[in-house]
């Protein structure tokens, strides 16, 4: 079992059926396998019984290997919920409700600097 670096739970209301989906995303500490290789593991969990666990990002050192995690998980979650239309909350109560809606961007920021002409 991982070690938690950090972790966020939220919650996907689909439309068409009107069910919720707890989903646990976490990352784990980077860590060394060897020179010029670092892994970070990333784990997600959901409600209805789907779990993606034993994944990593790699990197040639901690920081690499944390960036490919994250973007390895947001992938994921995508893959996840790509054939369903579905809202994420930060709370169980914001999904039932249908309010305070969290844009998926902004969980996963994009890059939000632009190179100039």
């Amino acid at each position: 079992m991982m070690e938690s670096l950090a972790y966020r739970t939220l919650y996907a209301y689909d439309l068409a059926t009107e069910e919720i989906t707890e989903i646990t995303i976490s990352l784990g500490f980077p860590e060394k396998v060897r020179d010029a290789l670092w892994r970070a593991s990333y784990r997600i969990v959901l409600t209805d019984g789907v779990s993606c666990e034993g994944r990593h990002g790699v990197g040639i050192d901690a920081w690499q290997a944390l960036m490919t995690a994250i973007s390895l998980l947001k992938l994921e979650v995508e893959l996840l919920f790509q054939k369903r239309v579905v809202s994420f909350h930060f709370s169980r109560s914001g999904a039932e409700q249908q309010t305070e809606e969290v844009v998926f961007d902004e969980i996963f920021p994009k890059d939000r600097f632009k190179k100039g002409p």
